[in-house]
């Protein structure tokens, strides 16, 4: 159903709050202005009171999606397996945030719905410069919403300007270990750690992104959280997988998560992931068997004492791996 009234349009702006209370004299003007809701929706983007998304959806006659509780979605930021991840305004507050929703088609899923659950019990109580922060979440509506960053995920750096300079690469993976020493800390294991997932601020600084996948360890007393392994695949990402998690996911450990910041180490050093195969399976038995290409071979440049970092914790065996993200810091530090 399309909206063919301006009546109506105006209707959907004020009842959903899409425009703020200070600028609803502009509104007024402009709706004295315009005979139809689309000459008004043009009005109100070139006056940046309303984005392509929203006149998008507005003039569909679905307005009423881009209302989710406190939250007005601004636009779409992008889509993964889990749901949608979107640019909102908190009204009471008045700030930017990311709001991510769980896709309608997994609402009846119930290895999705605990996932997700589980997902925002954890990351609400997490607070650390290099993870991304959650403000709220919203169980029963399917969505959480967490600091709006702006930048790109290192993944995205890599393929728009190629591998990194070996210090910057140091630094990111740096930042990034903090980040995780902090969360296996708190009995978390991220298990989905690559490129894609460590995002680079403005201001510099490397937030590790998407908890969804995260496991909680067992706590002193032996007490858990069932550890949800799978969807009938495997939990993670082939091109960044450890040898064990790929095996059983129940077996990933914090060592699992710095197996996979080497991956990602090495893919920002060569701009490339470690393994080149023909299929998920082909990439996976590498993981299991083989050594990627050597990093002197592919950038001269790569110290010995880099490229002795990125192995040692791409290593088979975990308990031949660095041991923490701590560890790692002080590696990379000496």
């Amino acid at each position: 159903m399309t909206l063919d009234s301006i009546d109506s349009l105006v209707d959907d702006l004020t009842t959903l709050e899409l425009i703020a209370p200070q600028y609803q004299e502009k509104l007024r003007n402009l709706v004295e202005q315009r005979a139809d809701p689309h000459r008004l929706c043009k009005a109100l983007i070139k006056r940046d009171l309303l984005t392509p998304f929203q006149a998008n959806l507005l003039l569909k006659g679905r307005g009423e999606e881009l209302r989710r509780g406190n939250y007005i979605l601004l636009e779409r930021l992008g889509e993964g397996g889990m749901g949608q991840v979107f640019k909102a305004r908190q009204v009471e507050q008045n700030r930017l945030v990311a709001l991510k929703t769980l896709r309608a088609d997994r609402v009846e899923n119930p290895m999705a719905m605990k996932r997700f659950r589980r997902e925002m019990r954890v990351a609400t109580d997490l607070s650390h410069p290099n993870l991304i922060t959650l403000y709220e979440a919203e169980i029963d509506h399917c969505f959480l919403t967490m600091e709006y960053l702006q930048g790109r995920d290192l993944a995205r750096i890599v393929q728009e300007d190629g591998p990194l300079p070996v210090e910057l690469a140091c630094e990111h993976i740096r930042q990034a270990a903090l980040g995780l020493q902090y969360a296996h800390e708190n009995g978390l294991i991220h298990r989905d750690i690559k490129p894609h997932n460590l995002f680079l601020t403005l201001e510099d600084e490397i937030k590790i992104l998407d908890l969804g996948l995260a496991k909680l360890l067992e706590d002193e007393e032996g007490s858990h959280i069932t550890c949800l392994t799978q969807e009938g695949v495997v939990v993670g990402t082939v091109d960044y997988l450890a040898p064990e998690q790929a095996r059983a996911a129940k077996h990933a450990d914090g060592r699992s998560d710095l197996y996979s910041l080497g991956c990602t180490f090495y893919h920002l050093l060569a701009g490339r992931p470690p393994f080149v195969g023909d299929s998920a399976l082909d990439k996976l038995l590498k993981h299991q068997e083989e050594h990627p290409e050597p990093l002197e071979k592919i950038r001269p440049d790569v110290p010995r004492s880099v490229a002795a970092i990125v192995r040692r914790l791409m290593t088979k065996n975990p308990d031949e791996r660095c041991q923490s993200g701590a560890e790692l810091v002080g590696w990379l530090t000496s």
